[in-house]
């Protein structure tokens, strides 16, 4: 698993207090931090990857499995931006 740079880390934490703030403005850049190969989808790697970050512990992947499906509207096995958008957009509304 690869962690985030002590950069990502600060824009990571910058971008979730302007999410309690009602401000979406910066959601394509959330979601890069989550793509970690840059392919257009979050799959459950990149998940435990960021997750590992938020609890500062590994996480199973059967959780990971079931984060991806909870979000997964189209069942392709992967997450993308408008399915991380319409998700985060729910959370801090």
């Amino acid at each position: 698993m690869e962690r985030l740079s002590a950069e990502e880390s600060q824009r990571f934490d910058e971008i979730v207090s302007a999410f309690r703030n009602h401000d979406f403005s910066r959601l394509d850049e959330f979601f890069n931090l989550f793509d970690r190969n840059r392919s257009g989808t979050i799959d459950a790697s990149e998940i435990q990857d960021i997750m590992e970050h938020v609890i500062d512990e590994p996480i199973p992947d059967n959780e990971a499995e079931i984060i991806i499906q909870g979000l997964d509207h189209n069942h392709n096995g992967v997450i993308d931006l408008n399915e991380f958008m319409k998700y985060i957009e729910r959370q801090f509304s």
